[in-house]
């Protein structure tokens, strides 16, 4: 987040994806990212997902995020691109 064009970069790709999901299509960046940690944390089938492949899949040396701080950055990251 820290390069100067990170937050640009980062709401043009959600913007491009927006024809990936009916449920979020068309919606405002805000609403985007509302219901997408609410689904996270609503559907327990993603926290099984997400330790099934980010755990089977990562490289990572050391610690890897479990599933809440995965969530939690995510929501550090809404608040960032949502700030003026």
């Amino acid at each position: 987040m820290a390069h100067p064009d990170f937050k640009r970069l980062a709401i043009e790709m959600i913007a491009r994806d927006d024809y990936r999901s009916p449920k979020i299509s068309g919606r405002p960046l805000k609403d985007k990212m509302t219901i997408l940690v609410d689904t996270l944390e609503k559907d327990v089938e993603y926290t099984a997902e997400y330790n099934r492949f980010v755990h089977g899949m990562s490289y990572a040396i050391g610690k890897v995020p479990n599933f809440a701080e995965a969530v939690q950055s995510l929501k550090q990251l809404a608040d960032y691109l949502l700030e003026p």
